[in-house]
């Protein structure tokens, strides 16, 4: 029997799926990510953690949402909407950018907010 997770398990589910997913391209050429369909779906996956866990903070913990305007909550929902939903159109150069310049941004912001729900 699993328990309920509380806001520092979504918080931590976030920082760690973008932190992984960073390591996972790290030194990667954006040619070497596109013929690497392993780490393809690793970066997808870990896309996927931080959209699910942004959305059940949404849905959940919405004070919270609202005191960290900067944390791009809804966009991280939807990215993983749409990497789910059109997985047949996943546009590997914006998956790349995103993990190149977006995650970064995200772990700093994570890692400054303090939670204790």
């Amino acid at each position: 029997m699993s328990r309920e997770k509380r806001l520092p398990d979504y918080i931590g589910d976030i920082h760690s799926a973008a932190s992984d997913a960073i390591s996972f391209i790290e030194g990667l050429s954006f040619e070497t990510f596109e013929n690497d369909r392993k780490t393809q779906r690793a970066v997808i996956m870990c896309l996927i953690i931080v959209g699910e866990a942004s959305a059940r903070i949404v849905e959940r913990h919405q004070d919270f949402v609202s005191a960290h305007p900067s944390v791009p909550w809804h966009e991280m929902r939807g990215l993983r909407n749409r990497v789910v939903h059109g997985y047949s159109d996943i546009n590997l150069e914006i998956v790349y950018q995103t993990v190149r310049s977006a995650l970064p941004l995200l772990v700093q912001q994570l890692a400054s907010i303090q939670c204790d729900d």
